[in-house]
Parts: structure tokens; sequence; C-alpha cells
């Protein structure tokens, strides 16, 4: 388990004091209405603790050169372009981030008056990391981990009895940062700059052809000594009594990951690494934000674009929402936008002055201003969006209703205004009056907001008695007379972000299209017939004798029995009627519309590029869910109408391609509405221009 695990290995304490805060951690994670807070609407304030330790006491870790500067410059940051005021920031160098003084500032964070709930807290540590071997009376316990993660206080001393000079483990900083977060609410963001790996010598270097030392590429780590055990009572006053090491350890990811966000500068088996006085990954993380914004670009976007910017390692973050939540959560700085000049030469594209090395993206888009010079509350003259991105410039294109002339603004500078995003297919209709909510929506930038109801929207989203209501109003649906019961929630920032985050996935996937393949849509019918499992032979699942085709119009209609003891099942016939034949690939997946989940029922099995097609070829047909064919080892389908419920609804859709894909990437397993469920990975579709679907729509409804 690698260093930017240290906040994910939490101690699950039975019978102690730290019970209480291991269950807050878990209500968190699964949406406790007592324990989630709810919008906070006054202004948020920024508190920062900030560490950087360039010198151990100990011999075996070698002088850090940037870990201090790093601390520095993130204050600088934090001060002059946040505009944090110097009392709201905790700085703690060298020698003053000794063990006692780093558990202390934790402390002081949860303890502190000033910092208010929903407040935004920053932790930043840049320093070595170890590793050690874990308590004796937990060694044999199961699921002890191999090794535990240490923190490198300045005054550390391996061989020194007194507690006050070991390293400070990894589930004496959970213990500790979840009683901030009990406290405090759960806007933490976290930066850890150091090593991760496990079989890394004591601070190896490389000296350039320079011999500069400040060139010396130095890797922020310990040695992993293999037979000293971290003491059984070390900092048992944080974590516990004595009666909590006759428990399993659990990662903290499980539990109160929704109370923060972890930036780590690489993967366990990787090097964190730092040259002419720097951090890699901080130098690169500050100069993303210092051009982007905190407040404009989402933690999961940083991390992408930081990808992108450090050879050798792959940074890391982690944290329920850290998909949908900026980096300071809920802070809003007062600083100076970074405005790029603007250029446009004969023949060539509109161009901006920044690019990959700027951390700009394909689809972001930025407001255009007379100049840079008179500040960003101006009125824009213009919205452009990124269509190719270079090392440190790009190529843009107005969007639709713009108009620029730069003849007539020779001063042109332009601001990012929004990060790219895949397209949003969801549509949420909200009633003009709910404004509140209206701005909350579209800030998530997840869903075009739409504040009339008849234009096509796919869910309603109202408030009542401090709850969210999500009513689906699809026309595809309420077409075909069918009424969703709708679905109540607590009002939290996060249950929001979380659904919208879900529907956004389910109707991205759902309403996109192509018609590249129609001319075999409409040369192919599909049927959908009941069928039984004999228990025996080969084809073991058929037909029901006259079984008669349910799709009609590409809508199945059935009625759902009660009976567990003989439910219901059926099967796809799909027949190829074209006139040649044509290799494709189908895949099949289900859309259930009530918990906005989706399902693959049926893929092709081996996706490699010399796979087999288990399309039919012209005349011929292909079962899926009985009969014999690939298709024949799926599992039949069988529906039912929940208890609450006199009706449900979803969607099947079935995908051509023309080389064989993995939709796996695509499956939502768990209900938007679970609030435990994980975040969702944005995905696009194979990246191939031939592909094809037609879509179908299955009504359930309770049999009387």
């Amino acid at each position: 388990m690698g260093l930017r695990q240290k906040i994910q290995c939490l101690w699950t304490f039975a019978t102690t004091t730290i019970s209480a805060i291991i269950s807050s951690a878990l209500n968190w994670g699964r949406g406790s209405s007592q324990n989630i807070a709810h919008t906070n609407t006054g202004e948020a304030s920024l508190f920062a603790l900030l560490i950087g330790i360039n010198t151990v006491d100990s011999t075996i870790f070698q002088r850090l050169r940037g870990a201090v500067s790093d601390a520095e410059r993130f204050k600088f940051y934090l001060q002059n372009t946040l505009k944090v005021d110097e009392s709201r920031i905790k700085l703690l160098l060298d020698k003053e981030a000794t063990r006692c003084n780093i558990i202390e500032a934790f402390q002081n964070l949860a303890k502190n008056p000033d910092i208010k709930r929903d407040d935004s807290i920053l932790i930043f540590y840049a320093g070595h990391g170890w590793r050690a071997l874990p308590p004796l009376r937990m060694a044999s316990l199961p699921g002890c981990p191999e090794r535990v993660e240490l923190l490198i206080p300045s005054d550390f001393d391996q061989d020194s009895q007194d507690f006050q000079h070991m390293g400070i483990p990894d589930y004496t900083l959970a213990a500790l940062l979840d009683k901030v977060s009990k406290s405090k609410g759960n806007r933490i963001t976290l930066v850890f700059d150091c090593c991760h790996s496990a079989s890394i010598v004591r601070g190896k270097s490389t000296l350039t052809a320079s011999d500069d030392p400040n060139s010396r590429e130095i890797t922020r780590a310990g040695p992993e000594l293999t037979d000293w055990h971290v003491p059984d009572d070390l900092d048992e006053e944080i974590w516990g009594g004595k009666r909590a090491l006759s428990t399993i350890p659990t990662a903290l990811k499980d539990t109160g990951s929704s109370s923060y966000v972890l930036f780590s500068a690489c993967k366990s088996d990787e090097f964190a690494k730092e040259r002419w006085g720097q951090g890699y990954f901080t130098n690169a993380l500050l100069k993303l934000l210092n051009n982007l914004g905190p407040n404009k670009i989402l933690c999961s976007q940083i991390i992408e674009r930081l990808e992108k910017e450090i050879q050798g390692q792959s940074p890391q973050c982690e944290g329920l929402y850290s998909e949908s939540r900026p980096f300071f959560q809920g802070y809003t700085s007062p600083y100076t936008k970074n405005f790029f000049n603007l250029t446009a030469a004969q023949d060539t594209p509109l161009t901006l002055n920044g690019g990959e090395f700027h951390g700009f993206c394909e689809g972001d888009q930025l407001l255009v201003y007379e100049s840079g010079s008179k500040g960003h509350q101006e009125k824009p003259i213009a919205t452009v969006m990124i269509t190719k991105v270079h090392s440190d410039t790009s190529d843009l294109e107005l969007v639709s209703g713009s108009t620029l002339y730069l003849k007539y603004h020779p001063n042109a500078a332009a601001v990012l205004s929004k990060t790219a995003k895949l397209m949003q297919h969801l549509k949420v209709h909200i009633n003009e009056g709910e404004s509140a909510l209206i701005l909350r929506v579209d800030a998530l930038g997840l869903c075009t907001v739409l504040t009339d109801a008849s234009s096509g929207p796919h869910i309603s989203i109202s408030l009542a008695a401090k709850q969210l209501r999500f009513q689906v109003v699809d026309q595809d649906l309420l077409k075909k007379n069918v009424f969703l019961k709708p679905r109540l929630v607590d009002d939290t920032d996060e249950n929001l972000a979380r659904i919208l985050k879900g529907l956004s996935h389910y109707y991205r996937h759902l309403k996109r299209t192509s018609n590249f393949y129609d001319h075999l849509f409409d040369n192919i019918s599909i049927s959908f017939f009941q069928v039984r499992d004999t228990g025996l032979g080969h084809p073991r699942i058929v037909k029901v004798n006259d079984a008669q085709n349910l799709c009609q119009n590409n809508v199945i209609d059935i009625n759902v029995t009660s009976n567990p003891q003989a439910p219901a099942i059926y099967g796809f016939e799909v027949t190829n009627n074209t006139e040649h034949d044509e290799v494709v690939f189908p895949v099949l997946l289900y859309f259930d519309n009530t918990e906005f989940t989706i399902t693959q029922s049926y893929s092709h099995v081996v996706p490699v590029e010399k796979a087999e097609s288990s399309w039919p070829s012209k005349g011929q047909s292909m079962t899926i869910g009985y009969g014999v064919g690939v298709g024949s080892s799926v599992h039949p389908f069988g529906f039912c109408v929940g208890e609450d419920y006199d009706m449900e609804a979803g969607f099947f859709k079935l995908f051509l391609f023309d080389k064989p894909v993995d939709l796996q990437n695509l499956v939502q397993q768990e209900s938007v509405f679970t609030s435990s469920r994980r975040g969702v990975v944005q995905t696009a579709l194979p990246n191939t221009h031939r592909w094809g679907s037609i879509t179908i729509t299955v009504i359930q409804r309770r049999s009387r």
C-alpha cells in the first residue's frame, strides 16, 4: 500500500471512542441525512495547513532541496493569487515541522473556532515518506497490511524509544482527518508530494552533466526496513484504546472518502521526484491552477491534465466527489483571471496563445474581451472554443452566435470560462421561479437546464420540504402513457451532484445516435418472445408454444406477475433481411429508467481484432437468451415491478459496430439514488465512425 493511501488506511476500532468517528465516516459515505452538510448559503473561507520538510534529523534520509520551497510557493499562491489572509494559513517548515507540531496542527483544524462548517481546507505535505512493519499485536489479524505508511517529521529518530520522534502512521493521520471532517465538513483537499514506492533505496539521486547540485533528481522516500515494527501503542490516545487493536484495518476510501479529495504525486510503484529546488508534481499543479483557476476546473480534470505534464509519474486523485468537485469546494476567490492573447493570420484559424503547456484541452471554451488590461468583469465580445491543441497554441472556432473581427479588436484577450466536457445529452426542466436551484444545477455543467417544460426535457427537478424531487418527463415514455413515480432525496449538494452525474452518463449513452447503419436497421426485424427452461438438453431454453412477438413498433409492453416460483422469462430473435452480407458486431445494453442503471446484456465474446462476428448472414437469425448459438449462452430476461410502483420502464439498445468492441465501461450498475455508489467515469463510444443503434422501449405493468 503506497503513501498515496496514507489517508486511506483507517483502522476500525469497534468499542472505543473512535467508533463514533468511524460511524460518522460511514454515514457520510452513505449519504446519511444527519451527517451530510446541507448547502451553506454564506460565503465559504479557505484555511490551509502547509508542511514542507527538506531536512530530517535522522541520517537515513537524504536532504531534499524542494520540499520547503514547494510549501512556500503554495503559500504564495494562496496569498497573492487567491487572496487568502495569512492568518488562515499555518506553515510548518523543517525544524518547525516536528511530530508534535504536525499532529497538533491537524487537531487545531478540528478545534479552530474561526473555521466554520463547510469552509474549504487545504492540507499540503512535501517531504519524505517511509514504510515499516505494522504493530506486532496487529500483524496476525486478518486484513492487516504488510507495511504501514508513515510521514516523516523533521525530528524523526529511528532509534529513539521516545514516541515523540517517530514517524506518523497512516492510521493516525486517518483518525486525525476524520476528526477534522466530523467537525468542519467535507470540503477538504489533500495534496501529498512524496514517494509511494516500497522498493526505493534511500534518497537515490541522479546528477546531470552540469554537476550542479540543484540539477540532481531526488526521490522523496526513505528506506524500507524489514525488521522494524511500529510500536503497538503509538498514538493510542489519538486512534483509540488497547481493545481497538483487535479489529481489522479498513481503507478510509471505503468509509470517509466523501469528506475529502486526495491528490498524490504518483502511484505506489513510482517515484515522486524533485529537481531545481521544486517537486515535479507541485510545480505542475501550481502552474495549472494559476493558468486555469481553481474554480473553473474539476479535480478529475486537473489530474487528467497533470498526467500529460509529468513524465515518469502518474499523479492520482481519489475521493467520492473528485469527479464533480472543483479544487477548493465552496471557496470563491477574488483572484484575477489569466488572459491569453488571440492572433489570426491570413488563411489560418483563429489562434489562442496558450496550449497544452498551459493546460488547455480540446473543447475548452473561453470568453473574449476587448483586452486583458480592462479586467474580466466587462461584458465579453465573443465566445470561442478550442478545436485543436498544440504545445503552446490552440486553434479556435467561434461558438454559435458569436462574431469577432480582430482588426477591430487588436488587443482582444480570452479567459477560460468552461472546461471541456462530454456532450450534454441530459435535459433538465426546472421551474423559472426556482432560480437558486437553477444556478446550482447549471454550475455543475452536467446537463442543459430548461425552464420551458415543452422543450423536451428528460427529467424535472424541484424542491419540496428540504428534499430534491426527480420526475421523469421524457416524451419517449409520456407519449406511450408511461408515468413513473418521482424519487425524493435529501437536498444536499453532494446528492445533487452525484445523481446528476449518474443521470448525465445514463442519458448520454441512451440518447446518442449514429445513422451510419440505418440501412441495416431498416432491413432487420427484432422479435421478443416468452421462453421457458426445459431443465435439460441443448437447447435448454426454448420458446413457449404459440409464443407471440411482444415487440411491436420497437415497443415491448408486458404485464409482470408477482409469482416468484414461476417468473416469466423472455428472449430476443434478430433476423437479417438485408440483400447482402455485411460483417458487424452487435452489443445489447439495457437501460433501467427507474434506477437509471445500465447493464450489458449481450456483447461479443472476445473483443479482439480478428474476432469472428456472431451477426447472422443474410436471411438468417440469431437469438439472445434462448435457442442455440452464441446468444444462447446469455441468461434469458426477466422483469419485476417494485412494491411501491404500478409500472416501470426501461430501454433495450442494440448497437452495431464495424469491429469488435467492449462497452463494459458504459455499465452503471448502482442506482443513481444510492449514496454509496462510486463515481461514474464518463466514457465515449469506441473510436470508430461506423456504428449505429436502435432503441426498444420496455414497459412493465404490475399484473392485477
